[in-house]
Order: C-alpha cells, then sequence, then structure tokens
C-alpha cells in the first residue's frame, strides 16, 4: 500500500560523548554515548545509546553510522588530528528509541491512509568494523532492529558499507 504524497519535515538533534578509555601504543578503546530527539511529521523519536570499540589507533570521530544514524557520517573530527598511520577498529553497541509517530508505520499525518500497529519501544544492536588511512575510513556495520509494528513475522537487519574521506 502506497502512503499518499505530503511535503515532510524532520528536525533532528543528536549529541554524542567520547570517553577515552585506555590508550597504550596506538592501541585504545573507548565508549561512546549518545542521546538525540527526532521531531517532524516523517518520524517523532527519542533515542539514547551507545557505542563501544577498541583498536590500532582510533580515529578522532565518532565511530561509523550507518544509513539511519541521525547523526552525520562527516561530522566529529577535531582539525589537525589525523593519523599518518594505519588503523583499524572493531565496534558494538545498542540504541533504545521510544517512537511517537512514524508515518512509515502510523500513515499520513494529514491524510486518512493504510498504517498498522507501531511498536513504541525499539532496540537496534549493532556491531562492525573500521579500517582508516589518514583522512579516509572504509567502515562495515550490521544492525539488527527489533520488530516495529505488532504483525511484524521477522526482526530487521540490514548493513551498511560506508567510505569517509574529510578534506
Amino acid at each position: 500500500n502506497q502512503l499518499q504524497s505530503e511535503m515532510g519535515l524532520s528536525l533532528k538533534y543528536q549529541r554524542s560523548w567520547r570517553l577515552r578509555k585506555t590508550e597504550s601504543h596506538g592501541w585504545g578503546m573507548e565508549w561512546i554515548p549518545h542521546t538525540g530527539v527526532s521531531l517532524g511529521n516523517i518520524a517523532t523519536s527519542f533515542h539514547v545509546g551507545t557505542l563501544l570499540r577498541a583498536g590500532y589507533h582510533l580515529p578522532n570521530d565518532f565511530g561509523a553510522h550507518h544509513i539511519d544514524s541521525l547523526a552525520v557520517t562527516a561530522g566529529g573530527y577535531a582539525e589537525g588530528d589525523w593519523k599518518s598511520n594505519l588503523g583499524f577498529n572493531v565496534f558494538g553497541g545498542a540504541e533504545g528509541r521510544g517512537v511517537l509517530y512514524s508515518s512509515f508505520l502510523d500513515g499520513n499525518l494529514f491524510r486518512t491512509s493504510h498504517h498498522v500497529i507501531r511498536e513504541p519501544l525499539v532496540g537496534d544492536f549493532k556491531a562492525g568494523f573500521a579500517i582508516t588511512f589518514k583522512r579516509a575510513e572504509l567502515a562495515y556495520s550490521l544492525v539488527l532492529r527489533t520488530k516495529e509494528f505488532k504483525a511484524q513475522t521477522e526482526r530487521n537487519a540490514f548493513g551498511s558499507l560506508t567510505l569517509k574521506v574529510k578534506f
């Protein structure tokens, strides 16, 4: 079933913190908690989550992002902190989301349309790896998502392959 066309507006905000736990001879581990909100007629939700990553020459950013991330993939770098050596890391994390409205599940906001009964709480579990060299990063992440609506028969799983180049 197709939703009716209508203009969409989405305002998103996310705040992340990098908390470096350990670093020794280029090896490090850090914890990156985050929280955020999305407001609009496409989706209205709030979320809280965390990411743990460990590896060699961790980049000065907030970790790899998948296609559904609120944060932009190019943000979070500090000038002058580029590593000239090859680096790599593995990561894993979880995010909980309270969904107040989703046009893809609840249907159109301003017109009558098909809809399903939405699950108000959704969880994402993420794992992956990243390889960095100077100003480039190649990352793969796999996301397992809990059911988003009542009649959903299977959970969603999707992967993202991301190439970031910062000039």
